[in-house]
This record gives C-alpha cells, structure tokens and sequence, in this order.
C-alpha cells in the first residue's frame, strides 16, 4: 500500500507503521522509527532531544524533517480529591484543558479533550458555552497524554477517556489516528479496554468506530427518557433522534458479558424522578447497558440545579429495579472546574468555592 505524506508531518501525527514508512522516504533506516517511538513515548523525551540521540548521519537527514507539535501548559491546579487539571495554549492560541485523575488503587486514568470548544451546545455543559472553535489535530491529542504523563511521573497513566472537551466522534478520523499512536506496541502501548470513546449520539461515528474500533469501550450520553426533553437539552438530538440512536445501539458488538456505559446527567426538577427513570429503561429496553448517573455539576453561566441525593438514590434504585445496573459516579475535580460538564477552556481561579455544592476551597 502507497503511503502519502504531507511534506513535513508532525513526528506524533505518525503512527509507526507510517514513521517507517516515512523514513524509508527520507532515506533513513526503517528500524530507526523503534528507537524514536521507544524515545518519545516510553521515555518521554522531547522531539528535539529524540532527534539528536539518532545517530549522526541520519540525524543531518532527519533535521527540519518533521514539523513539531507543542502544547504549553499554562496553567495546572489540584483538587482537595487530588484530581489535576491542566489548561493547555495551542500554538494558534487557543486553549484546552485535560484532567488527570488519579487513583489509590492504580489506574490512573487521564481525560481527553478532541476539539477546541464544541458544536453541540448542550445547554448544561461548559463547553457548549464556547461554542466550536476547531478540531484537535492527532498530535495535539497524543501530545496532551505526553505532556501531562511527564508532568505527573512516577505515576503512569493506565486509562483514557476521550470525555473532556469536544464531541470525539466529529472528530473522527483525528481521534482514530491518535488512538492507534497511543495504543502502539512500541509507545504507549494502551490496552483497548482501557480507552473509552464518548459521544453525545452521532449516529455515523458510532457506525463507523463499531467498523474500524469495536474492541474500544463505548459511552453514550442519553441525559433524557424521550425525544422533546432530549432535544431541549441536547440539539443534536435533532439530528439523531433518540429512538435511531437506540436502533443504532442495539446492534453494538459487545463482548461476552460486555456492556455500554450510557450516560445520564442528572438535572433537578427536569430529567431526575423515578417516572422519568421508568420511561428511560422502557426507551432503552434492547440495548446491553449500563447506567453512569451523573449528578449536575454547577457551573457560572448555567441555570440548572444539582438535584437532591435522595431523588438521586430514588433514579438508581427504580433504574435497577428495572434490569439495568446503574452507578451514581463519584465526580471528581469538583472544585477546581474539572468534573463533567465544566470545562470551560478558561484560566481557573487558584481558591475559589461553587456557589451551589459548596465543596472545600481548592489548592494548587
């Protein structure tokens, strides 16, 4: 198979198939493409220093050979949970943030943001405030996991979640080129149960990733019983209705015992009592899932309401009660702006307290 190239490619928009590929061009030795994978990604070294360390002839060759990709951290704060938020400039100035999560047990998992802003405006998330600014090229994803694994050493990231900011799936062929980068053998080399890709319900990025992705975990926000309130809250669910995007589920492949994680954000007084959770196991009777119920999280600019913990017990015990296993997720980064729904892309005040949750002052 030909392999085309733009001139000069960024190194970590390659996956290694392609880097040797793309060194067999250059006239360089294709065994080289280990030794930088191994420098670049088990080593973390930065792209210039990894250039410098091949060997004298081949680096006057590979010099000015590639384009470089550089994320600069501007700013990183620390919740009272130890959750790390970190807001990143892009070289055309636009910001992203990325939210590391660590865990007593291991597992340390980091949450990925695929594009600049978001275009689907759901009315409760702060992103959706932004509006879209731009998709994320592969390398600026792959290099927001080099970035922060650097930052956060000794401790090694084991789980990706592409539920930060953006819609993963309208991003798509970006976010596949990052996922094969990331889940080299010679790199990273990231388990497929260990990344999960999360969609707001695009109907043709579910099709196309249950093609070239199945083995990939899969999380599905659904956030309402029926197709109104859906729309209301979500306008891609005009685009997608809600009875297509449970057709569409349906006939995800699923592994032995596998299941979906649909996701549902919880909104007081709108989408959160126990008939609300009867219709929504009637609407997704047929589909292989599991229900991750989310608590709203406050954020300024937002008028909805986190809904009282009893309501909450109420939706997870009539949602089980239904057949479907259902978990109250334990957010975390509350405090510092980096639970679900409120990354805003914006510098976080270094001590600040949500008016609604009231949850300790953060630090860092």
């Amino acid at each position: 198979m030909k392999v085309h190239f733009q001139e000069r490619p960024a190194l970590k928009s390659l996956n290694f198939l392609e880097l040797q590929s793309h060194l067999s061009v250059m006239g360089v030795s294709a065994s080289l493409a280990l030794k930088i994978f191994h420098s670049l990604y088990r080593d973390l070294q930065p792209e210039s220093i990894c250039l410098q360390e091949i060997g004298k002839p081949s680096r006057a060759i590979l010099a000015g050979g590639f384009q470089s990709v550089s994320l600069k951290i501007i700013q990183r704060v620390t919740s009272t949970d130890s959750s790390e938020k970190f807001l990143f400039q892009l070289e055309d100035g636009l910001k992203i943030e990325t939210v590391f999560m660590p865990s007593r047990k291991g597992g340390h998992s980091l949450c990925l943001s695929s594009q600049a802003g978001c275009p689907l405006a759901c009315v409760f998330c702060a992103t959706g405030l932004m509006g879209f600014q731009r998709n994320l090229k592969a390398e600026e994803i792959v290099e927001q996991v080099v970035s922060v694994q650097r930052a956060v050493l000794p401790r090694r990231i084991q789980r990706l979640v592409f539920m930060g900011m953006g819609e993963p799936l309208m991003n798509y062929e970006q976010v596949k080129k990052a996922v094969e980068i990331l889940r080299a053998d010679a790199g990273f080399n990231f388990s497929a149960r260990n990344i999960t890709i999360s969609t707001a319900g695009v109907i043709p990025g579910i099709q196309q990733m249950k093609k070239d992705m199945p083995e990939l975990n899969l999380a599905v926000s659904i956030n309402a019983p029926h197709q109104a309130l859906r729309e209301s809250l979500m306008p891609i669910a005009k685009k997608y209705p809600l009875d297509a995007l449970v057709e569409c589920l349906s006939r995800y492949p699923l592994p032995h015992g596998g299941r979906l994680l649909l996701e549902y954000v919880l909104l007081g007084q709108v989408n959160d009592s126990v008939q609300d959770a009867i219709e929504l196991c009637r609407v997704l009777a047929g589909v292989k899932g599991k229900i991750n119920l989310i608590p709203f999280h406050h954020y300024p600019g937002l008028s909805f309401r986190r809904p009282d913990f009893s309501r909450v017990r109420a939706f997870a015990q009539t949602v089980r009660e239904h057949g479907f296993p259902a978990y109250i997720r334990q957010s975390r980064g509350q405090d510092i702006y980096g639970a679900c729904g409120q990354l805003g892309g914006g510098t976080t005040p270094r001590c600040m307290l949500l008016q609604e949750d009231k949850p300790p002052l953060c630090r860092g």
